[in-house]
C-alpha cells in the first residue's frame, strides 16, 4: 500500500531531541526520566519491527537488514538497520511499522519507547520520525514526533494520548526515515497502554535542551558587552543658533530609522506579485518586520517554473521602491540534482559542461547586474561536488572571477550548510567549508564573503559554540552571514528562545554582518512549524523574539540635553536615524543623520526665531 501523508492531527506538541549531546559541556543536553513506571500494558511488543518490510515512494533507495548480537546494546535484541541513499524526497519515502496488538480506547494515556542511534550520516546525525497512527485514511496521528540522534545508543521516550478507538491492527507505530544519505539503527520499540491510571507529566520524556538558555547564563553579560562595542557607535554634536553661536539647554532626541546591520528574509517571488488579501498582508509583514531579502528559489539555475524572468523583474522593481536590498540565490548549486537536465546530459563533455556553467554565471549575475548586494557563488560544496568532479577544484576560482567580471559592485559569497548547525560538532563538514574558502583565496578567487545556513531541527548550538565557530572563520577576515536560519521546533518556547539567544549570539559576533530567516510565514515556507506567522498570520512566539529584538531591543531611543557649550554625545545602534533639536522657546531643526564609526561632529544649527 502506498503511504499517503496528512498533515498531523496533533494531540502531542512533536518533540525534538538529540542522542548523545552530553558528550560535550556546552552544546546541545538531552533531559528524560529514564523510567517507566509499572502497571501498564503491552499494546505493541518488542521486536515486531524485526523482521521489517520498509515500505514507502522511493524503496529502490533503501536496505533494511536485521543487527547483530555485537551491533546492539547488551541484554537487547533484536534491532533493525535502515540505510536510505541520497533519492529521499519526504519522510515518508521510507517507512517501517509496527502493528497495534491490543485494543486501545480513545483518550487513553500511553508511553512509546524505542532506542535509536546514527551509525552513520552526512552531517553525524540521523533522523528519525516517529509516529502513532492510524493504519490507513486519513492516517490520523496521536503522537508525530521527530528525533536527530547520534552515535550512541539512547532511550527516546514518547507519550501520547490515543486520538480515537482501535482495535489491532487499525493503528501502527511507525519510523519516517525517508532522510537522504543516513544509516539508522533501531531497538527495543515498546508501547504501553496506562489508560487513566497515569497522566502525561508523569510519564518519563525526552526533551531537548541547550546550554545558556537560563536566563543569568554568563554569556549574555558577555554578549550585550559585545553588543555594545561593535553594533553602537557615538553621534557627537554641538547645536548652535543661526549666528553660529553654541545653543545650551537644547532637548536631543536620536530615533532610529533602519539598521545597518542585515535582518533579512527569504522571499516567494509569486507571494509578493500575489494580489490577494494575503500577499498584501505578504508585502506588509515583509516591509515591517526585515530590511534585507532573498528568493528562496526564483534566481536558482533550475527552479522549476517557480517565477519567470519578467516576474523576477516586477519583484525588483517592488523591492527597490520598499528600499529592501537584496541577495542573489544562487549562481551555481554543482550537483547534478539542482541542476537542468541538459547540464546533466553533458557529463561525458567537460568541455561544453564548463563552456555551460561559465555562461549561467556571467548571464545570470549580468542580467542582475546593480540590482544585488551579494551573490551565493557556490552553495553547499560539501555534498554537491559533481561538477568539481568532472571539472576540477579550480573551477570554483572560475566561477567567483567571473561573477566579479559580471558585477563587480555585488558581494561574493561561499555558502553551505551544517557549519553552525548540528550542535556544532560537524567537524567534517567544518573542516570542508574552511579548506574550500582557503583554496578560493589562496588561488586568487574574489570571494568577499562567508554564508553559513542554520537549518535547525533536532540539535541546537549553544551559543557560546556559535562563537566558538564564528571565531575559526573569522580568521579569514571576511564578512559572515548567516543566510538561510530557520528553527523547526513544536515547542515554541522553546523555539523562541532559540531564536533570541542564536540571533543574540550572532548580532554580539563583530563579524557577522547579516542573518536571513528562511522565510516567515506558514503557507510560503519550506518549514511550516519554523515560520514566524501561522497560516492565519498569527505571530507566533518565534516572531515575537525576532520582532522584539530587531526593533525594540536593538533600537536606538535616545534623548539628552546640551550643555553649556551646546555639545552633547549620543549612543546608539548603527544606521539611519531621525535626529531632532528643540530649543527652549520651541524652535526646531530635523535632520537625518548616519550613526557609523569614525564620523566627526556633528553640527545643528536652529533656526532663527
Amino acid at each position: 500500500m502506498k503511504y499517503t501523508p496528512r498533515r498531523p492531527r496533533l494531540l502531542l506538541s512533536m518533540l525534538m531531541a538529540v542522542a548523545g549531546a552530553c558528550a560535550h559541556a556546552d552544546t546541545a543536553t538531552v533531559t528524560a526520566v529514564a523510567i517507566a513506571p509499572a502497571g501498564g500494558v503491552s499494546v505493541i511488543d518488542r521486536g515486531t519491527l524485526i523482521p521489517a518490510t520498509v515500505q514507502g515512494s522511493r524503496v529502490d533507495h533503501v536496505t533494511a537488514s536485521a543487527l547483530s548480537p555485537t551491533q546492539l546494546p547488551a541484554g537487547i535484541s533484536p534491532g533493525l538497520r535502515v540505510v536510505t541513499t541520497t533519492g529521499m524526497t519526504a519522510d515518508w519515502d521510507a517507512v517501517t511499522r509496527a502493528p497495534l496488538t491490543t485494543a486501545i480506547n480513545k483518550g487513553d494515556v500511553l508511553l512509546a519507547s524505542f532506542r535509536a542511534r546514527c551509525e552513520k550520516s552526512m552531517t553525524g546525525e540521523a533522523a528519525v520520525q516517529f509516529a502513532f497512527e492510524r493504519a490507513g485514511e486519513p492516517y490520523n496521528k496521536s503522537a508525530f514526533v521527530r528525533f536527530s540522534v547520534r552515535e550512541h545508543w539512547t532511550v527516546f521516550h514518547v507519550p501520547f494520548t490515543a486520538d480515537d478507538n482501535y482495535t489491532p491492527g487499525q493503528a501502527h507505530a511507525t519510523f519516517h526515515l525517508g532522510f537522504n544519505g543516513q544509516a539508522v539503527d533501531l531497538a527495543d520499540l515498546t508501547v504501553v497502554n496506562y489508560r487513566n491510571t497515569q497522566s502525561l507529566a508523569d510519564l518519563p520524556r525526552t526533551d531537548i535542551n541547550y546550554a545558556g538558555r537560563d536566563a543569568d547564563a554568563p554569556w549574555r553579560d558577555q554578549a550585550n558587552a559585545r553588543i555594545e562595542q561593535h553594533r553602537k557607535a557615538d553621534l557627537q554634536l554641538t547645536v548652535v543658533d543661526a549666528a553660529g553661536q553654541p545653543v545650551a539647554g537644547a532637548a536631543v532626541q536620536l530615533q532610529q530609522t533602519a539598521h545597518a546591520f542585515a535582518f533579512g528574509t527569504a522571499i516567494s517571488v509569486r507571494g509578493l506579485l500575489d494580489q490577494s488579501p494575503d500577499g498584501e498582508r505578504y508585502r506588509e509583514t515583509l516591509k515591517a518586520d526585515f530590511n534585507a531579502g532573498v528568493f528562496e528559489n526564483a534566481m536558482k539555475w533550475n527552479n522549476h517554473g517557480l517565477a519567470t524572468d519578467a516576474e523576477i523583474a516586477t519583484a525588483l522593481d517592488w523591492l527597490d521602491h520598499a528600499a529592501i536590498p537584496m541577495r542573489g540565490h544562487v549562481l551555481v548549486w554543482p550537483g547534478w540534482r539542482w541542476l537542468p537536465q541538459s547540464i546533466k546530459a553533458l557529463e561525458n563533455d567537460p568541455a561544453a559542461l564548463k563552456a555551460a556553467a561559465q555562461a549561467r554565471v556571467t548571464d545570470t549575475a549580468t542580467r542582475y547586474a546593480g540590482r544585488l548586494v551579494d551573490w551565493d557563488v557556490i552553495n553547499e560544496p560539501f555534498d554537491n561536488h559533481d561538477l568539481m568532479d568532472i571539472l576540477g577544484k579550480d573551477v570554483m576560482v572560475d566561477w567567483f572571477a567571473l561573477a566579479q567580471a559580471a558585477d563587480p559592485n555585488a558581494q561574493r559569497y561561499l555558502n553551505d550548510w551544517g557549519i553552525l548547525t548540528t550542535g556544532g560538532r560537524d567537524s567534517a563538514h567544518q573542516q570542508h567549508y574552511e579548506d574550500t574558502a582557503r583554496h578560493l583565496i589562496d588561488h586568487g578567487a574574489p570571494i568577499t564573503g562567508l554564508g553559513m545556513q542554520g537549518h535547525f531541527a533536532g540539535t541546537l548550538t549553544s551559543p557560546r559554540d556559535a562563537w566558538a565557530i564564528l571565531d575559526r572563520f573569522a580568521q579569514f577576515n571576511l564578512p559572515i552571514k548567516i543566510t538561510e536560519l530557520d528553527i523547526d521546533l513544536e515547542d515554541p518556547i522553546l523555539q523562541a528562545d532559540y531564536m533570541r539567544d542564536l540571533l543574540t549570539a550572532a548580532f554580539a559576533h563583530e563579524a557577522v554582518h547579516g542573518v536571513t530567516v528562511w522565510g516567515f510565514w506558514a503557507k510560503r515556507h519550506w518549514r511550516a512549524t519554523a515560520a514566524h506567522y501561522d497560516e492565519n498570520w498569527n505571530r507566533r512566539p518565534v516572531g515575537d523574539a525576532w520582532k522584539t529584538l530587531t526593533q525594540k531591543t536593538w533600537w536606538t531611543h535616545e534623548s539628552g540635553t546640551t550643555d553649556a557649550q551646546g555639545t552633547l554625545t549620543l549612543r546608539g545602534f548603527k544606521g539611519q536615524h531621525t535626529l531632532t533639536v528643540t530649543h527652549a522657546d520651541g524652535r526646531k531643526a530635523t535632520q537625518s543623520v548616519t550613526v557609523q564609526d569614525g564620523d566627526g561632529p556633528l553640527t545643528v544649527t536652529l533656526p532663527s526665531p
